[in-house]
C-alpha cells in the first residue's frame, strides 16, 4: 500500500529532475553554440554560413533538434559591419526525453553579440 503512494511521486521526482538537469545542459550547450559562431564569424573572411554551422556542429553533441540560429537578423556581412549577432533557439518540448507536457510552448534562446574584426586600413585611436 505505502509503495503505491510513494512509487509516483519518486518516480516523478526522478524523470523530473533527470529532465531538467538535460534542459540545464541544452542551455549551456545553446550558450556555448552562439558564442563559438560569434568567435567564428567576426574574424575577416568568415561567412554568416560558416558561422551558423560551426552553431549547429556544437549542437549536435547533446543532439539538439529543430534548432534555429539566427546570424546578424540575416543580414550579409559587409565591410562596414561593425558588430556580429548570434542568436540560437532550441523549443524546449522537442528536446525533452520523456516529460515533454512540462515544456510545450517554451523554448532556450541565447544571444552573443561581439565587436567585428574586419575593417580597413589601420587602427586610429582618435576615431
Amino acid at each position: 500500500m505505502e509503495f503505491a503512494i510513494a512509487a509516483p511521486i519518486m518516480l516523478t521526482s526522478v524523470f523530473g529532475t533527470f529532465e531538467m538537469c538535460r534542459m540545464s545542459l541544452i542551455y549551456n550547450m545553446a550558450q556555448d553554440a552562439a558564442y563559438d559562431a560569434c568567435r567564428h564569424a567576426m574574424v575577416e573572411g568568415a561567412t554568416a554560413t560558416e558561422a551558423r554551422d560551426k552553431a549547429l556542429e556544437v549542437l549536435s553533441l547533446v543532439g539538439a533538434q529543430d534548432v534555429s540560429v539566427v546570424i546578424n537578423d540575416g543580414q550579409a556581412f559587409t565591410d562596414k559591419t561593425k558588430q556580429v549577432k548570434v542568436v540560437v533557439t532550441i523549443p524546449m518540448e522537442a528536446n525533452a526525453l520523456l516529460l515533454r507536457t512540462l515544456f510545450t510552448g517554451r523554448e532556450i534562446q541565447s544571444t552573443i553579440t561581439m565587436n567585428m574584426e574586419r575593417y580597413s586600413g589601420f587602427y586610429d585611436a582618435t576615431q
